[in-house]
């Protein structure tokens, strides 16, 4: 009977532990307005990026920069891919890119390349941002499918966290960003048709 209630308690301790150190990549309830649909986009584009082995923005680690931005592109016939920028104290940039092996996908990524951005280029994007009002955009929006792509877009700065969820967007402020952080920032030059 010990033997049994001391495995009981470690289990019970190790899962806890398990749970403490698993990152929080979005706040609750903010992906949707219905909990449970909410949390299943929590798990799911947690997973991807725990998978991707991405840092959280939304609770970001001792030394992260001040200011970062991702795109998370969930495709459902080719290859996921996120980028992120990690703007640096001098006003340059970190540029991350990760792309995943095309479906079905392990989440892990295939490639991974990681880029110098100059201060001019970092400004350019960041005025994309501003100028497609990013901070003000909603988190989601109700239009939802069953084929297609999903693109969430965050972006911390100064201590605020935002986060955009939309499914194959028509918002062209969303697809502004998206194409900018996928062609200007990590030269991978996709058509702006694409989804």
């Amino acid at each position: 009977m010990r033997i049994r209630c001391a495995s009981i308690l470690l289990a019970t301790v190790c899962l806890a532990a398990v749970a403490s150190t698993q990152l929080k990549y979005f706040p609750d309830g903010t992906l949707d307005p219905d909990p449970e649909r909410a949390a299943r986009r929590v798990k799911w584009y947690s997973d991807e990026l725990t998978q991707l082995k991405e840092p959280s923005l939304l609770e970001p680690q001792v030394g992260a920069s001040a200011e970062s931005d991702r795109f998370l592109w969930l495709r459902s016939f080719h290859a996921d891919m996120c980028i992120r920028l990690d703007v640096n104290g001098d006003g340059t940039s970190r540029v991350t890119t990760k792309i995943t092996a095309d479906k079905p996908a392990t989440g892990k990524a295939k490639t991974t390349r990681v880029t110098q951005v100059t201060k001019e280029q970092t400004a350019s994007f960041l005025a994309i941002v501003d100028q497609n009002g990013f901070w003000k955009l909603l988190t989601f929006d109700s239009y939802r499918g069953l084929d297609g792509t999903v693109w969430i877009i965050e972006g911390t700065k100064g201590g605020t966290y935002h986060v955009v969820d939309r499914w194959t967007p028509k918002d062209e402020n969303v697809r502004a960003i998206g194409f900018a952080m996928l062609n200007d920032l990590a030269n991978l030059n996709i058509s702006h048709r694409a989804d």
